[in-house]
């Protein structure tokens, strides 16, 4: 049996096509086309619905309409090695502390390496570890200054008991600081644009620091001569002429 051209055709609905074969099983189900075609028509509407397939005017089979599925909206857990907020938060507050890369990638369960893999190719953060760096180090460069200035006060103990205090000056480790992240600061400073004004005073600052050192060097013939009077002071006790230690 020949089937009507109209069987041929493609409707389409909206944007989404719709199989032939639909239409083709409804129209072979309406009594009015049906008329006197008797069981041919009957079998080929049944050989529709079983097969759920037809073909186009060209031989081709027929396109049938594309399912979407909806999309999920929940929002998926961060993986492990994803720099989440709160772990830039955490890297970036420890290492305007510390100046320490180890150190501020551990605190925020990272690798250094991965730290500075995300500063390579996310501009924000590399803007904000050169504002931790610069911080860190100006901070030093204060903490620097108050201790040169005015020390560390510390007891002196001699046999057991306190005998007195003395200001104690040691800036190694914190001068050794400086010396490793100068270079890095000095760039990032000129940089920015800080200019001449932040030159003199860091000038400033290292001429103050080198007088306190010369200072502090000259001091230490008088710490030893402090100690020579705390040996005495103990050797009188152990030989108990009644002499009373020095007081410091």
């Amino acid at each position: 049996m020949v089937l009507p051209f109209f069987l041929r055709i493609s409707a389409r609905t909206s944007s989404v096509e719709v199989s032939t074969c639909d239409l083709a099983t409804e129209m072979f189900m309406d009594p009015r086309l049906r008329g006197d075609a008797g069981g041919g028509w009957d079998g080929q509407a049944a050989r529709y619905r079983e097969s759920g397939m037809t073909k186009r005017s060209s031989g081709g089979p027929a396109r049938t309409a594309a399912v979407r599925r909806p999309r999920d909206t929940q929002a998926r857990p961060p993986r492990a090695n994803e720099w989440t907020e709160d772990k830039r938060e955490t890297f970036l507050a420890t290492l305007a502390t510390t100046l320490n890369v180890t150190a501020s990638a551990r605190a925020a369960a990272m690798s250094p390496a991965s730290a500075r893999m995300l500063k390579k190719r996310d501009a924000g953060f590399a803007g904000a570890w050169e504002e931790a760096m610069i911080a860190a180090y100006e901070e030093l460069e204060l903490a620097l200054i108050r201790r040169a200035t005015k020390g560390v006060s510390k007891p002196v103990w001699h046999q057991g008991k306190r005998v007195g205090r003395e200001r104690v000056f040691s800036e190694s480790m914190a001068l050794q600081l400086m010396a490793q992240h100068r270079a890095t600061v000095m760039e990032l400073r000129a940089r920015r644009g800080a200019g001449a004004a932040r030159d003199e005073a860091d000038a400033e600052i290292r001429a103050r620091l080198i007088l306190r050192v010369e200072r502090m060097q000259e001091n230490l013939a008088g710490r030893q001569a402090l100690a020579g009077l705390q040996r005495q002071a103990g050797a009188a006790e152990e030989s108990g002429d009644g002499s009373q230690p020095p007081v410091v």
